[in-house]
């Protein structure tokens, strides 16, 4: 409706207020709350379970200025990482790994915040997007009261994995294809940078070739862990009463021989 704005401004945008980790209610809730679920298209994940809420790592708001420093950073498409680095590369250094390094470790003091909130407040959260990458968080902290299920998507077949981006355009017009399949080669070394730090700290890597698949594979995944982890509870309350036992046991041959 009016004139472009210049080349060094972004325009700036009313956007849908932040998700938060539990549902609003009464004054607190939003005049508007966007279904997250895509309308149409291939959806691109499943739906999530009552109980737990879906965080999705979202583009950051737009400014009045050009971001700059950290800012420009994490403003910049992950594949183009290697275009926003704060410091010049060394001359060894893969430019592209290094830039997507630093916008991940970004993103994590986010992620990290997020888990920690759902420790404290033993909610169920859903975290996904390209910069949750293991190494870069910190799920040993709250080992003791979370169940944490990390794992990572690919694609090993170059050619599925360009589809993937035309599926997701049909999906999300603001996203087309055509800019992914040129930075496609950038895609591919990042995702196999990901797929490496999967490997170093054992996080499992499941194909991402069928939507049905995938949802099968990750709750299989969830529901071993979770069985896991209560079979290890049993077994620790288990050797906590049988401690008891013969602590008390022991109290009364004690006063048996008094």
């Amino acid at each position: 409706m009016g004139r472009p704005d210049p080349a060094s401004h972004n325009r700036t945008v009313l956007s849908a207020p932040a998700e938060t980790m539990r549902r609003p209610s009464g004054l607190n809730a939003a005049d508007r709350t966007a279904s997250s679920w895509p309308r149409r298209g291939t959806p691109m994940c499943w739906p999530d379970w009552p109980s737990h809420n879906r965080i999705v790592l979202s583009p950051l708001a737009e400014t009045r200025r050009r971001p700059s420093g950290l800012n420009d950073t994490v403003h910049t498409a992950s594949f183009h990482a290697d275009q926003a680095l704060r410091e010049p590369p060394g001359k060894s250094a893969d430019a592209l790994l290094l830039g997507f390094r630093e916008q991940t470790a970004a993103v994590a003091v986010g992620i990290n915040a997020l888990i920690e909130r759902a420790a404290t407040e033993g909610t169920g959260i859903i975290i996904e997007g390209a910069h949750i990458v293991p190494g870069f968080m910190d799920l040993e902290a709250h080992a003791d009261s979370i169940l944490a299920v990390p794992f990572i998507l690919g694609v090993d077949d170059e050619g599925r994995h360009l589809t993937h981006f035309a599926t997701r355009e049909d999906a999300v017009g603001t996203r087309p294809a055509e800019r992914y399949a040129e930075g496609f080669e950038n895609i591919r070394k990042l995702q196999r940078y990901v797929k490496s730090q999967a490997l170093s700290h054992g996080v499992p890597m499941l194909p991402n070739y069928s939507f049905d698949q995938s949802i099968a594979a990750v709750m299989d995944l969830v529901m071993e862990r979770a069985t896991l982890r209560a079979a290890e509870i049993h077994a620790a309350e288990a050797a906590n009463a049988e401690a008891m036992a013969e602590t008390t046991e022991g109290t009364r041959g004690e006063g048996k021989s008094a």
